[in-house]
Parts: C-alpha cells; sequence; structure tokens
C-alpha cells in the first residue's frame, strides 16, 4: 500500500521564536514544556482565566528557540492575540506562518527542506513549504477519514462557537497528554485543579457514530438516551463519513456506566451504532 497524505486545509501554523520562548509558552500553555524532548510533540491548550478552553496547540521545538504549533485556523489570529497581550518583556516573537501547508500521513515520506513532523496519537502531521508530498509518490486520502480518527482518538480542535466554552477536562485533553497538573501556574490554572481536586466535573466527553450524516453547527443541543435513562449535551464537532454514517463528538452531562442507544441533535434523530470516551489508545469494533 503507498503512503498517503490528508490535506488538512483546517489547520494552520504558528511560530514562537526568541531566547524566551519556552518560558513564555511554559507560562501560558496546559502542558509541561520542561517534558518536551527533541524530535516530540506535545499537545497543549491555551485557556482564559475562567479555564476554559480558547484553543487546542500541538507543538514541538523546530530549533534554537524556536516552536513550531498546529492549531485550528479559525481561531489562529484570535490565539495569537491573545497570546500577545501576556509578552511584557519577554523576548519573543509569534507569528503565523500562512506560507505553510498542513497535511496528515499515513507513513513518512521522503526529507524535504524545512519539513516539520508532528507526531500525534490519530498519526503524524507533517509541515512543508509546498505539498512535496504529492511529488514523493504518495495518494491523497480523504481528510474525513483522518478527522474521524482524530475525533476517536481524543484531539478535536475547536472553532469560533466552541472556544471559550469548555474546561479542559470536559474535552478530555488530558488524555492525549495536554493537561499537566504538576506544572506551575497558567491562566486558568487555579479553576482546572480546583475542579479536578473537589472532583465536581460534571460534563465529560463523548464519541459516538452515528447512522446518518450531521449538518448541524458545533453548539447545537442534544438529548442521549439509553432507553431508559436521558442525558443532556452538546455537538462540539462532527465528520460525515462517505459511507452515509458519522462520527460526532459531544460533551454530556451523563451519568456513569451509561451507554446511550439514540439521541436527538437539535431535533434531528439519530441512532447511535457505537460509543466511547475519546482516548489514543481506542479500537474501534
Amino acid at each position: 500500500m503507498s503512503a498517503k497524505y490528508y490535506p488538512l486545509d483546517d489547520l494552520a501554523v504558528v511560530r514562537f521564536s526568541g531566547p524566551d520562548s519556552r518560558q513564555f509558552l511554559q507560562s501560558q500553555l496546559t502542558a509541561d514544556m520542561d517534558e518536551l524532548r527533541e524530535n516530540e510533540a506535545i499537545f497543549a491548550c491555551v485557556c482564559n482565566p475562567a479555564g476554559r478552553v480558547l484553543g487546542l496547540f500541538l507543538i514541538c521545538e523546530s530549533g534554537d528557540h524556536e516552536f513550531h504549533a498546529l492549531c485550528a485556523r479559525s481561531l489562529a489570529d484570535h490565539l495569537l492575540t491573545h497570546l500577545h497581550r501576556f509578552v511584557l518583556r519577554a523576548r519573543l516573537e509569534m507569528d503565523l506562518r500562512s506560507e505553510l501547508v498542513v497535511a496528515g500521513l499515513s507513513e513518512p515520506v521522503g526529507q524535504t527542506a524545512g519539513a516539520i513532523r508532528f507526531n500525534g496519537p490519530a498519526g503524524s502531521y507533517g509541515v512543508f513549504s509546498q505539498f512535496e508530498v504529492a511529488e514523493a509518490a504518495c495518494s491523497q486520502g480523504d481528510a474525513a477519514d483522518w478527522r474521524m480518527a482524530e475525533l476517536v482518538h481524543g484531539v478535536h480542535w475547536l472553532d469560533e462557537r466552541t472556544s471559550a466554552k469548555f474546561l479542559p477536562q470536559m474535552l478530555g485533553y488530558e488524555r492525549v497528554g495536554a493537561l499537566s497538573f504538576s506544572k506551575g501556574c497558567y491562566p486558568g490554572q487555579e479553576v482546572i485543579a480546583r475542579t479536578r481536586h473537589l472532583g465536581k466535573l460534571k460534563r465529560h466527553p463523548l464519541a459516538c457514530q452515528l447512522d446518518q450524516h450531521v449538518h448541524l453547527d458545533s453548539m447545537t443541543e442534544a438529548v442521549l438516551s439509553d432507553g431508559a435513562t436521558e442525558a443532556g449535551a452538546v455537538l462540539v464537532s462532527a465528520v460525515n463519513q462517505v459511507d452515509g454514517h458519522s462520527m460526532a463528538m459531544l460533551v454530556a452531562r451523563m451519568p456513569a456506566e451509561f451507554s446511550p442507544r439514540s439521541c436527538f441533535i437539535g431535533q434531528a434523530p439519530y441512532r447511535i451504532e457505537w460509543s466511547g470516551t475519546p482516548d489514543p489508545g481506542i479500537i474501534l469494533p
């Protein structure tokens, strides 16, 4: 089977550079930058003071005092504007690398000048100055397949509607390593830690494979049912599959050991064919 690339046009690349870049990121992100190793990448959240996630980064060190991060393209300018407020006297520059493109990679492709690779639970992400993957005997895959793998493995990038609506734990981001409970302070850290230690998290992530396509916006209200119990939820993200099914990511107020069999998203009824907590180790039946 030849290698495949999956064009991920809705992801953007941000660069942080300067002598204080690591220290700055350590003070602003939910992940522990001291755990970032060479040739590795980690997920990290940008949060507001209320502990709500503004956006998700997948970040790697790309040179001396230089880091590159992937994020949702629709949120990139907002995240940079937010972070600029905290630079103060830090020796740091940050910019959007609009000339770069992002692709999911089924396996490593040929070495290209300036290429950056990010390994995540759903696979490897490649960043290129142009689509050199098209010249490396790669066939193009359906980006929906990649997005479905992201959702079930706990990677969802948020958008303008879902930004600043959820604590990281409500989205399951601790499962992909985006949340450290042992590092120092960062915006929202007190709220996030208090929720964990007091056990007061009431909303949890749930991935559901549905029997038909979803054509509704994120933050649409939903109701889950196991036939005897109902639980309220909101739609965070959905990917429509070519076979007529879809994979939806929901945040739900649900009891323990709850296994829903159906749901209404908006006013539309769906049959749930599979559901589970998003996790990097998950294997679909």
